[in-house]
């Protein structure tokens, strides 16, 4: 049942804010009432102070225009979000700006009929604070989105020349096995790469082999100086040529002989030729391993810098919100006119969206309010009294019932113990009858 506004029907209880020729004035339509009724105005109460209708309409327009913000911010940070395509981000964006403006909507029709404690204010004020900053962030974004843009490039850079520089340090080319204290921060960074060729195994070998030669050549170039010092003496004690060693005599005599034989012998004995080809031997085999080093090297070299080439970040993906925000944060310590810039903006947004709430607060109780304030004291009024009616009504007639029942239980009751002492009274005259019949009948046998 709906009932009509005393405001409505007694226009004599409440004075207009001016004189008018007609008060109240005749309700409005529109875009401006439709407005108003997205802040909670009560039309029937504004009907008593038209002037301000262009006031509530203005608050109605700027809540719906905070909304609309919200939108358009909520699809720029899907779109960073999501790979997908702007038309199906609307639904999720438009849920959001209804979402912001039922909050705005809300903040502004508590505030109706009443000024407010600080306290209600500041706490209505933090949530416009609040919900100013989340729609401010991607909106800055747009406006300084160049910038921030090629602030990302540089950063993405200047990440993949460090990234590069540690995985090379931690896959050298050529390969070398690192040391303990390296491989572990290598391997805690997740830095090391793996690729099936491994020229390390070939480089030890060659490093085998290549002391294996310099012992053998060093060897064999002692051998051969010893079969040389050999070979000299006896031919100078065949020339006759006078030493200690020798004994100046010329010819091919007995002494010059067994100096022959013993260099001879000792030539056998060191196999200087077959030393000599095994050196050329192990020669080869050096060579070829060189040669499979060198091959192997250069596909371990194209296998790490495609494997490093994998683990590097490309600088030319797509830019997502966090790192916008990181460029936005880069270019406000290095410039103080962006630092400043951003600050401002981000507090205009932010300002707009505190408007409505500001806006009422600082307009204090306007007539409208004070009409509304009488209008719910007479509501409240009016409802104690239809409730108090309503009890009457209602609850009399089932007190009077409810009082004719506890009568009658009590009656029901009260019988029923009359009853049972009734009983009791028979039963105690039954047992005394008894008693006495018994007690004659014993007298009269004894």
């Amino acid at each position: 049942m709906t009932t009509t506004s005393p405001l409505a029907t007694t226009p004599d209880l409440i004075p207009p804010s001016r004189p008018s020729a007609e008060w109240p004035a005749e309700p409005s339509s529109g875009a401006g009432r439709w407005l108003r009724a997205r802040i909670g105005v009560d039309e029937s109460v504004l009907d008593h102070t038209p002037t301000l209708r262009p006031y509530y309409t203005k608050i109605g327009a700027l809540v719906l225009t905070i909304s609309a913000l919200a939108g358009a911010s909520m699809l720029l940070a899907l779109t960073k979000f999501l790979d997908a395509p702007w038309p199906l981000l609307i639904p999720p964006a438009a849920f959001w700006g209804w979402l912001i403006f039922s909050i705005d909507s809300w903040l502004i029709t508590g505030m109706h009929g009443t000024a407010g404690s600080k306290r209600v204010f500041l706490v209505r004020l933090a949530m416009s604070v609040l919900l100013g900053a989340v729609i401010a962030e991607p909106l800055l974004l747009k406006v300084f989105e160049p910038a921030i843009h090629r602030q990302v490039m540089e950063d993405r850079q200047d990440e993949r020349a460090d990234k590069e520089t540690a995985l090379n340090a931690c896959n050298p080319i050529p390969k070398v096995r690192l040391d303990e204290a390296a491989l572990a921060r290598c391997r805690a960074g997740g830095m090391l790469v793996s690729v099936g060729t491994d020229p390390v195994a070939i480089s030890e070998n060659i490093t085998t082999l290549q002391a294996r030669l310099v012992d053998k050549r060093s060897e064999l170039e002692d051998d051969m100086d010893r079969l040389g010092t050999s070979q000299k003496l006896a031919n100078s004690e065949c020339k006759g040529v006078k030493t200690g060693e020798t004994t100046g005599v010329d010819g091919y005599g007995p002494e010059c002989r067994r100096k022959y034989k013993n260099a001879a012998n000792l030539e056998r004995t060191l196999k200087i030729g077959q030393r000599q080809q095994e050196i050329s031997d192990l020669q080869d085999d050096l060579n070829e391993l060189v040669a499979k080093k060198t091959t192997a090297d250069a596909a371990y070299a194209g296998e790490v810098n495609k494997a490093i080439k994998d683990k590097l970040p490309d600088v030319n993906g797509r830019i997502g919100l966090l790192e916008e925000l990181k460029g936005l944060e880069s270019l406000a310590f290095g410039s103080l006119t962006v630092l400043i810039g951003s600050i401002l903006l981000r507090l205009i947004l932010i300002l707009i969206d505190c408007l409505p709430v500001i806006a009422k607060r600082v307009g204090g109780l306007t007539a409208y309010d004070r009409n509304l304030v009488l209008v719910l004291e007479t509501d409240e009024e009016l409802h104690k009294v239809r409730d108090d009616l309503r009890r009457r009504r209602h609850l009399k007639p089932m007190h009077a019932d409810l009082d004719e029942f506890d009568r009658h239980e009590r009656t029901r009751e009260q019988r029923r113990r009359d009853v049972a002492v009734l009983e009791r009274v028979q039963q105690d005259d039954e047992l005394n009858r008894r008693i006495d019949e018994t007690a004659r009948r014993k007298r009269g046998e004894v």
